[in-house]
């Protein structure tokens, strides 16, 4: 009887070991090499939360600012960066009505954007802590009726105090 228990073990692990051979030669063998590419609509990461912190899309939803959803002024292409309560804090993106723009918030506002606009230019404009503009560098568009650059720095109400070249 104790013969017959160490046979059957044998047999138990040679057959699991002659199994387990032949499950890797099959996964070898059928095992495919990696995708070249990867074509999705969305790439969304979360943190360890669940939290959306990164969203590359085509397109990228609208931008949630102070918990409540904003309308962005066209749908946009591009990378989206969230803070750990999903209020979007900066990223690049292209927009359908033409823009290109590279932007960083506070948990509030806009506070830097590089951009392109259509029918305006290239520029970098840096914003207060209300959102109000308070640097402006614009190189307009050749043709257009301000087509020299400019620099501007803007007090509280918006008036500018600095202007380079001077207003006329």
């Amino acid at each position: 009887m104790k013969k017959r228990i160490e046979l059957d073990i044998k047999s138990l692990v040679l057959g699991a070991l002659l199994g387990a051979i032949v499950v890797f030669s099959l996964a070898a063998a059928t095992a495919k090499k990696p995708a070249d590419n990867l074509r999705v609509r969305q790439l969304i990461i979360v943190d360890e939360k669940g939290a959306e912190r990164i969203v590359i899309g085509a397109p990228v939803p609208d931008p949630q600012v102070m918990g409540k959803r904003l309308h962005r002024r066209s749908p946009a292409t591009g990378i989206q960066i969230n803070d750990a309560n999903g209020n979007e804090r900066g990223g690049i993106g292209t927009l359908e009505d033409g823009s290109f723009v590279i932007g960083m918030d506070d948990e509030r506002n806009e506070r830097v954007d590089i951009f392109f606009l259509p029918g305006n230019g290239a520029g970098l404009g840096v914003k207060d802590e209300k959102g109000r503009q308070r640097i402006l560098l614009l190189t307009p568009l050749t043709g257009t009726s301000a087509s020299a650059p400019k620099l501007e720095m803007f007090d509280e109400s918006g008036k500018a105090i600095f202007a380079v070249p001077p207003p006329k």
